[in-house]
């Protein structure tokens, strides 16, 4: 197909300034940038931008895609890519000792689902047909391939049970992975030792793939949390990139600026280490790892009916102290809960609300909302406020910093709107340009469009992504600056975008004058 895009101001993706010119599009690739002879359909673009398709480097999108195919929260803002699978959780490889665990989960994302596949390849034959609106970059999580060798069983793994969760990441690897992320916060992911990380994170640099963390701890032992991960990407040589590598309330004064540091030391010497980051004070988070590890001992079945064993429940009270400090310090008025199947009407309402309205203490209440959410007690979400706005900009604006959104693609109204609590999942990216370009001009609009396109092309080694240049793959957005606007918060938080005038993947127009195709042209890339 023949696309011309005539006159607009061309933000390429390179961080370098605009210039004004033409782009030509046929057969689904970027052929000309400049002045381009009119050809086929014309687009006129004069007083609009245009950009690289957006890229999310941080996404929990597979728990929702095969229920939300269209994924229009995201392309309606632009986003063309998502990197899936993060922070140790993915849909597969799948084994009879964690099939179980995986339903679970999608069943409270997307219950209509039917789980069809095992191994890596199958699962993402299934991504692919009959396609996604998004493209997206899968990786295999280490607490799916835990829970695949050992099921439910919580504690330290062998040496032959390492050795097979390292032959089953290879094969997954092999089978299309793009990489293997950890979540060392949640369960089981944080009952693994450094010989059991070590021992996969080699598996992922001999495949040159690359290794996302969300490290154990980033309060009170922020530093060691950081540190345990550095010595093994030192010892394997291992492609990473930090999960969202922030200081919450807890850790020290300089322990941040220190971190990243010894980083900028690590990449002198030829590591190739870089992060992510939300664009908002307040994160998401899962409800259920207050609790202390010994409470799913036997598995999630066994912590629901501990969870609702009076005794059990006042030795509890004093042990939920880890995970967020805003718990132990009981400032119920800075979480909020997210999501949950059995208690939707609570959906929203901050902790302090909610026990006000179930008449009880708040622990009792959330003892008593994950108890009800039975299996899928694991996929039980809140909201915290995490950081201060002053480190929230230091982190964004730092050059190893992607931005990216921690949400999942969802609908105003369905079945995955439920769980669509966080303005991140419906207005990521137009509070990067509206807010922090526009109002508070943190960084140009150029510094702005490359943490959101060829910086995660590169840190992915997404080829012929990213940027606008000839050859390119034309996944394009194209907006009017002044009519960008961040139109959610956490007071609604579900409304689709109207920022982007155009969206293309591969040289076809998937949302055009603000409005949604439905073309599921979406592939594993």
């Amino acid at each position: 197909m023949l696309i011309t895009i005539k006159g607009g101001k061309i933000v390429d993706g390179t961080g370098n300034p605009y210039f004004y010119g033409d782009v030509g599009i046929n057969n689904g690739r970027i052929t000309e940038i400049g002045s381009v002879k009119a050809k086929g359909k014309v687009i006129n673009a004069k007083g609009l931008t245009v950009c690289p398709g957006i890229i999310d480097a941080h996404s929990h999108s597979d728990w929702t895609l095969l229920q939300n195919r269209k994924s229009e929260s995201a392309l309606r803002q632009g986003v063309t890519t998502e990197v899936v699978g993060n922070c140790g959780f993915s849909s597969a490889p799948l084994t009879g000792k964690n099939a179980a665990f995986i339903e679970a989960n999608l069943k409270a994302y997307a219950p209509n689902v039917k789980i069809d596949w095992k191994n890596f390849k199958e699962y993402i034959d299934r991504l692919n047909k009959p396609g996604m609106g998004i493209n997206t970059v899968t990786l295999v999580g280490h607490g799916t391939l835990r829970r695949a060798i050992l099921g439910k069983e919580d504690r330290r793994a062998t040496d032959s049970e390492i050795k097979k969760m390292a032959e089953l990441l290879a094969a997954s690897l092999d089978q299309g992975a793009a990489g293997f992320s950890t979540g060392l916060e949640f369960m089981p992911g944080r009952l693994a030792d450094k010989r059991e990380l070590t021992g996969l994170i080699k598996v992922v640099a001999e495949k040159n793939k690359i290794h996302t963390c969300h490290i154990r701890n980033r309060d009170r032992k922020f530093k060691e949390a950081v540190d345990e991960i550095l010595d093994i990407t030192v010892k394997t040589g291992c492609r990473l990139s930090f999960s969202h590598l922030s200081a919450k309330p807890g850790s020290k004064k300089d322990d941040w600026k220190k971190i990243m540091d010894k980083i900028e030391q690590m990449r002198s010497r030829g590591l190739n280490i870089t992060t992510d980051m939300i664009v908002y004070r307040a994160g998401p988070g899962l409800l259920c790892n207050i609790l202390p590890g010994w409470l799913f001992e036997g598995g999630t079945k066994e912590a629901v009916k501990r969870l609702k064993d009076p005794e059990i429940r006042k030795k509890l009270k004093n042990q939920c102290n880890r995970y967020w400090l805003m718990v132990e310090k009981k400032q119920w008025n800075r979480l909020s809960l997210s999501g949950c199947v059995s208690h939707p009407e609570l959906l929203g309402k901050t902790f302090k609300q909610i026990a006000d309205k179930m008449g009880k203490p708040v622990l009792d209440c959330i003892f008593d909302i994950l108890a009800e959410e039975g299996e899928g007690m694991p996929s039980a979400m809140m909201n915290g406020i995490l950081f201060t706005e002053k480190h929230v900009r230091e982190m964004i604006s730092h050059p190893l910093y992607c931005l990216a959104s921690d949400a999942n693609v969802s609908e105003v109204n369905g079945l995955t709107s439920k769980f669509a609590n966080h303005p991140s999942i419906f207005g990521w990216v137009p509070r990067v340009l509206d807010y922090y370009v526009k109002q508070v001009k943190l960084f140009s609009l150029e510094e702005a469009i490359s943490k959101m396109t060829s910086f995660p092309a590169q840190v992915y080694g997404l080829k012929g992504r990213g940027l606008i240049k000839e050859g390119f793959i034309a996944d394009l957005a194209i907006f009017d600056e002044k009519k960008v606007k961040e139109e959610v918060d956490f007071a609604k938080p579900r409304k689709y975008s109207n920022s982007m005038e155009y969206v293309f993947m591969g040289g076809e127009i998937v949302v055009e004058k603000a409005r949604i195709k439905n073309k599921l042209l979406g592939r594993v890339l």
